[in-house]
């Protein structure tokens, strides 16, 4: 049972802190909001371990925990966390989650293949519950901005019909302009950002229950593996984003003023530095399976939050999609 409340703990630090970020999101782009979030996080787990006395423990490690470790950040932290903040951007904190979270069926797959795992039957009666909760918050998300998006298509055909008649230079980058702001265009676009966050996770999820587990038999800790193998990866993760973020010429972080500092630094301790500590933890301890059954239910967790930060409202199917996760969850934690 433990695991699972660190689990769920993990999950909520994640929620509250992806909620914060959109705060943010009008003047830094995913990557620079990843980026400082990962260094944040990296310098916590640092000090951390040093403050243990377990800093020095990785430098015992093979070049194949090593390699695992970068393949498990990588995937997870620096592919994945991004991706979600692009299709957050576009979609919102709950319809994004309620994409991303699509990824526990994959981790299933992943899991069987790589770690030979066995998964019983109930998983895939909890997947199909989750599963089917999460595409009903997002059916209700997108009824939700039914009408933005109309009239937003609306005014982009208007624009489109006043630039047909104009010849110049620009009226074909006016065209590709009006196709890729149009509002299906974007619910498409968005939905493959957040696969391929999904995907990106599923893979994360797997090789960081598999390294930290090795970790752990390798130095006979449990205890302390996740905060040894989380120093000795996020500042990897750390130093790819920053060079990712320091080429987004769009976004000027100059122009940050201290609320944005303060919502950035807020979350990324409690998302990036607690979060993620409980998340590897949450895997290590109760393993990939249920690790990602448990973390798919965010949306459920995401529509209070987010409407007590951020506004964000719920309709009739949306709270059908609650109560079938909510379902599915319970059945992990009683089984």
């Amino acid at each position: 049972m433990a695991g699972e409340i660190i689990a769920v703990s993990s999950i909520l630090c994640f929620v509250i802190s992806n909620a914060m970020i959109r705060k943010v999101e009008s003047v830094a782009s995913p990557s620079q909001i990843n980026a400082v979030r990962t260094t944040i996080g990296a310098i916590t787990f640092v000090i951390a371990a040093l403050i243990l006395g377990v800093f020095l423990e990785m430098f015992s490690f093979s070049s194949s925990i090593w390699l695992l470790l970068l393949v498990s950040v990588l995937f997870a932290q620096v592919i994945g966390d991004t991706a979600y903040f692009m299709a957050q951007e576009l979609l919102g904190t709950t319809k994004a989650l309620a994409v991303s979270m699509t990824f526990p069926l994959i981790t299933f797959l992943l899991s069987a293949l790589i770690l030979h795992t066995k998964i019983y039957y109930w998983f895939y009666i909890s997947a199909i519950l989750i599963i089917g909760g999460v595409l009903l918050i997002a059916k209700s998300q997108e009824l939700t901005s039914k009408t933005q998006d109309q009239n937003l298509e609306e005014k982009i055909t208007a624009e489109n019909e006043v630039n047909e008649n104009i010849d110049n230079p620009t009226n074909f980058k006016n065209k590709f302009k009006s196709i890729i702001e149009k509002p299906r265009f974007k619910i498409w676009f968005s939905v493959a950002i957040g696969l391929v966050a999904s995907i990106s996770w599923a893979f994360g999820i797997v090789y960081t229950d598999k390294v930290l587990n090795i970790i752990s038999d390798l130095l006979n800790t449990e205890a302390n593996s996740s905060l040894i193998g989380n120093a000795a990866r996020f500042p990897f993760a750390a130093l790819v984003l920053i060079l990712f973020a320091w080429r987004t010429p769009k976004y000027k972080i100059k122009n940050w003023n201290k609320k944005h500092w303060g919502w950035l630094l807020i979350a990324a301790l409690l998302g990036t530095s607690a979060g993620a500590f409980l998340f590897a933890e949450g895997t290590r301890v109760a393993g990939a399976p249920l690790m990602s059954l448990i973390a798919a239910s965010s949306p459920l967790f995401a529509l209070p939050i987010s409407w007590v930060i951020n506004k964000e409202k719920i309709n009739k199917i949306g709270l059908l999609g609650v109560l079938l996760t909510i379902c599915g969850v319970i059945l992990v934690l009683v089984l």
